[in-house]
């Protein structure tokens, strides 16, 4: 199979956001290094798996001293397509797609640019191995999520998202609070503050404001076909700082007791949530000492997430190609070896 891959960092925000064209912000840093991780990780894995991949990158996506630029442009010639400066990249894929089976997308919900692509994507009938339709719509904003699953009775409802009245403003809350953007990436922008000390809302963007609770943050990661769905192994995240600093990698296994409750809870919501093909992740925060031991899903990433650098190293079988063959319609079988393992964002 003939598979273009697209990942909107390396891309397209790397060839037009200035604050892209640096690594000397630790945030823009970390951002990259996760997209590129992801995007050579399952490069690699549809290439072992037997099949022609081709990446599109950004021109100054090649230019950086970084691990993950440095093998993009170690990529043989023929397995890049690269945009110039100032390119029109929409009609620059859309005029791709014709020589492609498949496509595989990548970007984050943040400021719309997953739903960006994906309507770029959606007029064009290519088979596509990413979640698409209503469950990206639903799922690319935290409040709207949250909502969803505490109607169909999955979880109660915790945190709202602001009103537009109150963007730019200085609030206080008599409990320790977040603040977060709805449609945010993992840890971004994350604000937190004790009981009675100010949040500062930005005055731009989409925002939710939340109890601030603690426990253990935990991804499940799901791969889902028109006829099967595979929960796979539970990861503790780890970040570089607490309360909540960048995604460093994470770590494997939990204890069979907490595995099994987390393959619940994934389990219990995804038969309440529209239906998905391709590869989405839950991010959970489970024995809540705040709610007496409760877990809740805090968010459902609908895209390849972080997580797959692990599971890749984890599984035996290739990830990559099992998400293949499920949009095929095909069955698989995943084998995997029970052994501790802490990974990072490398590939």
């Amino acid at each position: 199979m003939k598979i273009l891959v697209f990942e909107w960092l390396s891309a397209v925000e790397i060839g037009m956001n200035a604050s892209f064209q640096t690594l000397e912000n630790p945030k823009t840093q970390s951002m990259l290094r996760q997209g590129g991780g992801m995007l050579l990780a399952l490069t690699h894995d549809l290439r072992r798996a037997g099949h022609e991949v081709v990446v599109v990158c950004a021109s100054n996506s090649l230019e950086f001293e970084a691990p993950w630029s440095q093998a993009l442009a170690s990529l043989p010639p023929d397995s890049r397509c690269v945009l110039p400066p100032g390119c029109d990249w929409q009609s620059a894929l859309v005029g791709m797609l014709p020589l492609f089976d498949s496509i595989w997308a990548i970007a984050p919900e943040s400021e719309g640019c997953l739903m960006q692509l994906n309507q770029v994507l959606n007029a064009h009938p290519i088979h596509k191995l990413h979640p698409q339709g209503e469950f990206v719509q639903l799922t690319m904003s935290k409040s709207a999520t949250l909502t969803h699953l505490a109607k169909h009775g999955i979880q109660p409802e915790f945190g709202q998202r602001l009103a537009p009245s109150e963007l730019g403003q200085s609030l206080r809350y008599p409990k320790p609070m977040v603040l977060k953007l709805d449609d945010g990436a993992g840890s971004e922008s994350i604000q937190f503050a004790n009981a009675g000390a100010p949040i500062n809302v930005p005055s731009q963007g989409t925002w939710r404001i939340e109890p601030w609770l603690t426990g253990l943050s935990i991804s499940v990661s799901v791969i889902q076909g028109p006829n099967h769905t595979l929960i796979l192994e539970p990861t503790v995240q780890r970040f570089d700082c607490q309360p909540a600093g960048n995604y460093i990698g994470g770590s494997f296994p939990l204890d069979d007791l907490m595995r099994e409750h987390a393959h619940e809870i994934v389990s219990r919501a995804i038969q309440g949530l529209p239906m998905c093909q391709g590869y989405f992740g839950f991010d959970l925060l489970m024995n809540c000492p705040e709610l007496n031991g409760q877990s809740l899903i805090l968010e459902i990433n609908p895209r390849l997430t972080c997580s797959y650098l692990g599971l890749r190293r984890i599984y035996q079988s290739n990830l990559a190609e099992a998400i293949v063959l499920l949009s095929l319609g095909q069955s698989i079988e995943l084998s995997y070896e029970r052994r501790p393992l802490a990974f990072d964002l490398s590939f």
